[in-house]
């Protein structure tokens, strides 16, 4: 072979089988001479010369088990010539076949290797074409289009590392993000957890506090106002109000304002017995005479002058007057305590369900809503007021409440009633009536 044909060679195979060019290790070099692809004369690497050699019995080698597989599953046909085979081999690899001469060789040691394979001969079916062999087989590719196509897809490969490389920044950016916003919405619930447990201690406190206000100023009013207290009545004991000093003294003046009427009703009579009789005889008789033709008649015992009578009455016109005031002074005072008497009465009512209640302790009903005061009470309901945790107002909570001694057919008839009421309440809509939030159970009685 000569020095044209080996760089020929060289520069043909080196684009498309890297590895034929460059020397052999000892392991491939030993698998080849038992492959029978290179002769056992010497463990040198193989000369220049020899390359096309090696690279013509590779692929009849190759070739062979090729044909084998294919021809398990057709009839064996007829053999080939050894020409045709030859440009058969190397047109499926897009290569020109090699001289007869330089072939020789490299065909004993094939029909060597192929010894064992007395009944198989190198042949195609008759359906088999040299277009399907080139479809399957042969490519078009240069090592231009085909270096072209590598950078191409080595650059689409930087590409998307370097997209790839940009995400995973921006994802580390999101996660650290993520870890800070988590952090700061941990430290923020933290936060607003101490927040609402300071907001229901203090409320607590205010609570307490309104508390002993309230039965502090419920004490003064019962000495002015009056209180309850207990009687016996039979063999049971009842209720007695009292009336407290306000009420006495009012009593009191109410009585004296009478006397004082009674003795201005006894003066006033008194006064028209001695008026004169001149005034009366003209009132009497003013539509029958005239004051001349009328004659004066005697004057009484104990009758006043005219001067006297008309002084008398204006002095008893004046202390009509004041007694009426003071009478209506005092009915609007009497008015004004029997009011604060009412209202002094539910206080006390109220202190006392407060006392006896049994959420009277600040619970916390459904996780949200802060129980404080008692508001009032009513057949089996209680309304306190309370304060919702979550939204951050003051809310007013009813509880019903069953009696444990009931039946049930009476207990779900309350109960069917209160829920009425709660889907009526739901639907109502008015700036002077409190909107229902919640309707929830707390136990099997509330």
């Amino acid at each position: 072979m000569n020095d044209r044909k080996k760089n020929l060679l060289e520069n043909r195979f080196s684009d498309r089988s890297i590895h034929l060019i460059r020397p052999f290790t000892q392991s491939e070099l030993s698998d080849k001479i038992d492959m029978g692809l290179y002769p056992n004369t010497s463990h040198s690497q193989p000369a220049p010369q020899s390359l096309f050699n090696v690279y013509y019995n590779f692929m009849m080698h190759n070739t062979t088990q090729f044909l084998r597989r294919k021809n398990m599953n057709h009839e064996v046909a007829p053999k080939k010539s050894k020409n045709d085979l030859n440009g058969l081999n190397f047109k499926m690899f897009g290569m020109p076949p090699p001289n007869t001469d330089s072939t020789q060789d490299t065909d004993s040691k094939l029909q060597n290797t192929n010894s064992g394979l007395s009944d198989f001969s190198i042949s195609t079916p008759d359906s088999w074409s040299m277009g399907e062999f080139d479809k399957h087989v042969q490519t078009s590719l240069t090592c231009l289009k085909m270096q072209h196509i590598e950078n191409n897809k080595i650059a689409e490969l930087e590409e998307k590392n370097d997209r790839i490389n940009v995400l995973q920044e921006k994802i580390l950016e999101c996660d650290s993000m993520y870890t800070k916003q988590k952090e700061d919405m941990e430290c923020l619930s933290q936060k607003h957890k101490q927040m609402n447990e300071i907001i229901v201690d203090l409320l607590i406190n205010k609570s307490k506090v309104e508390r002993n206000n309230d039965e502090t100023k419920t004490n003064l009013k019962m000495l002015s106002l009056g209180h309850f207290t207990m009687q016996r009545c039979g063999s049971s004991f009842q209720e007695k109000w009292i009336e407290g000093s306000s009420f006495i003294k009012l009593y009191g003046n109410q009585k004296s304002l009478k006397k004082e009427r009674e003795n201005f009703e006894k003066e006033k009579k008194s006064i028209l017995k001695r008026k004169p009789q001149y005034i009366s005889q003209i009132k009497t008789n003013s539509r029958e005479s005239s004051s001349k033709e009328s004659g004066l008649e005697p004057k009484m015992e104990n009758e006043l002058s005219w001067d006297e009578y008309y002084e008398y009455e204006n002095i008893l016109k004046l202390r009509l007057m004041s007694l009426r005031k003071e009478e209506l002074d005092l009915q609007i005072e009497l008015d004004r305590l029997d009011r604060d008497r009412n209202v002094h009465i539910r206080e006390i009512r109220r202190l006392k369900n407060q006392a006896n209640s049994e959420f009277n302790d600040y619970p916390f009903l459904n996780e949200r809503y802060l129980l404080l005061n008692l508001l009032g009470k009513g057949g089996f309901s209680e309304v306190y007021m309370a304060f919702d945790t979550k939204d951050n107002i003051y809310t007013a909570c009813k509880i019903h409440q069953l009696n444990k001694d009931w039946k049930e057919e009476k207990k779900s008839n309350y109960i069917r009633h209160a829920l009425r009421e709660a889907d009526i309440h739901k639907k109502l809509n008015h700036k002077r009536i409190v909107g229902l939030l919640e309707v929830f159970e707390l136990d099997n009685n509330s």
